[in-house]
């Protein structure tokens, strides 16, 4: 069985990446965000909010009973702008190996998505039980998220909710990047300057499952964030980017880059659900640095 998402997939990069935000669209991005992390699967159509009324539905795609994982293959260079086939319940191993240089696989799944690495932290899971997001996904639920929707949104922000937990227990005053509609999605939140400093830092989280980038993909993505950098700089001072990992194996370094303006940390959680304190003191070390704090 098969789903077409092309128009799905096109219409939600087109509102993420727009050049220049409104309240109203943030407001609509914002509130996807929030449904899907609570609602990874939603039991009926009837459960939506608004019913078939409800734009999130279009989100979801009904899956076959019994369907414990969905698979998805699209074209690696369209990042789910072409045309994106999804099948159901069928292992990898046994989908179609034509074009398999040309395509790239994503399974949408609870265990894909690295959830359970981060529930495994207390920290973590507080935070998910006080903003009522979900703990673990109800696989008996007739909706799933498309496979766009999935990695383009789900798994942001469970990496945003997964850094931020662990950086509000050290930090005070960390502020979202939604009420500055000029900067907004150019990265995911901001420490405000002290102590009479000039500038603050700004924070781009992550939920990879491989961090590590190399030759020109690290030189295309390091340009990336030096433009966006430029950008925030003229409305919110920066003097330091910290790219944060959420979950992370023991493999990958902390790098500086920009000389000295960006940070890497290819990791704060690992499987087991502690936090890798080598990583989270460098963190902290440069953020109290920028800060003027001891």
């Amino acid at each position: 069985m098969a789903y077409r998402s092309q128009a799905q997939a096109q219409e939600l990069r087109s509102v993420a990446r727009r050049g220049f935000w409104t309240p109203s669209n943030i407001s609509l991005w914002e509130g996807i965000r929030d449904f899907v992390i609570r609602h990874p699967t939603v039991a009926a159509a009837e459960r939506f909010p608004g019913g078939q009324s409800n734009p999130a539905l279009n989100l979801y795609v009904r899956i076959p009973k019994g369907v414990h994982e969905v698979q998805c293959r699209y074209l690696k260079a369209g990042d789910y702008q072409r045309s994106t086939e999804i099948s159901f319940g069928v292992p990898l191993a046994q989908l179609p190996a034509d074009k398999r240089d040309e395509w790239s696989w994503t399974t949408v799944s609870e265990a894909n998505s690295g959830l359970q690495d981060l529930m495994r932290n207390p920290t973590i899971a507080e935070y998910f039980d006080r903003n009522g997001y979900a703990k673990q996904w109800n696989i008996a639920n007739e909706y799933w998220m498309v496979p766009s929707v999935y990695n383009n949104i789900y798994k942001g922000i469970l990496g945003k909710a997964a850094c931020t937990a662990i950086l509000e227990e050290i930090f005070d005053g960390l502020v979202s990047l939604a009420g500055h509609p000029e900067i907004y999605e150019r990265f995911d939140a901001y420490l405000p300057p002290s102590d009479g400093r000039p500038t603050g830092v700004m924070f781009d989280f992550k939920h990879w499952s491989g961090y590590d980038k190399h030759g020109r993909e690290r030189d295309e993505y390091l340009k990336w964030v030096r433009e966006k950098l430029d950008m925030v700089n003229e409305v919110l001072p920066t003097g330091l980017v910290v790219i944060v990992n959420s979950r992370t194996s023991r493999k990958g370094s902390v790098t500086y880059y920009e000389s000295g303006r960006v940070l890497t940390i290819p990791g704060l959680v690992m499987p087991d659900g502690t936090v890798n304190e080598n990583n989270l003191d460098i963190l902290v070390k440069a953020i109290n640095d920028v800060k003027g704090y001891r």
